[in-house]
């Protein structure tokens, strides 16, 4: 069995998908190139071709015709609870396109006050990541951060 991925820097959602991929197909073989020709010999694709047809097992979600979305959207977190976290700018990994509210940055037991959310439990120092206990409370934290 062969799957092809992009070449150049490993992303999350290849790499995960490779390792799944792996647990099913011991021998895979992985081959990473964004050479059409090279790619389309595949198997399986992964993350390189601008197509997304599971049928044919081709997986791929850069095209804007993508729309395949969670129900639940912003994620819960391994503590149970749900997270918001800012976007980050196009090749910067550390530069967000809109950060939370600074006067959230570095709260914890004091956040449902200051965000007027009461469930809110966390935001990062940085400003980029909050958490609430409930999906809901995740919701209020992104429309407040949003309006600001």
């Amino acid at each position: 069995m062969k799957a092809s991925t992009h070449d150049g820097r490993f992303h999350a959602d290849e790499i995960f998908a490779l390792a799944v991929l792996n647990l099913f197909y011991p021998d895979l073989e992985i081959i990473r190139s964004r050479d059409e020709t090279v790619y389309k010999n595949s198997d399986i694709i992964v993350d390189v071709g601008h197509v997304y047809d599971s049928d044919n097992l081709i997986f791929d979600h850069h095209q804007r015709s993508f729309a395949l979305k969670r129900e639940s959207e912003i994620f819960p977190t391994h503590r149970k609870t749900w997270a918001i976290r800012s976007i980050p700018q196009k090749g910067k990994k550390f530069e967000y396109c809109k950060l939370l509210p600074t006067e959230w940055g570095g709260r914890q037991k004091d956040l449902a006050g200051t965000s007027d959310v009461h469930d809110a439990l966390y935001c990062h120092n940085g400003c980029f990541l909050a958490e609430a206990k409930s999906l809901e409370g995740a919701d209020k934290l992104a429309g407040i951060a949003l309006e600001n």
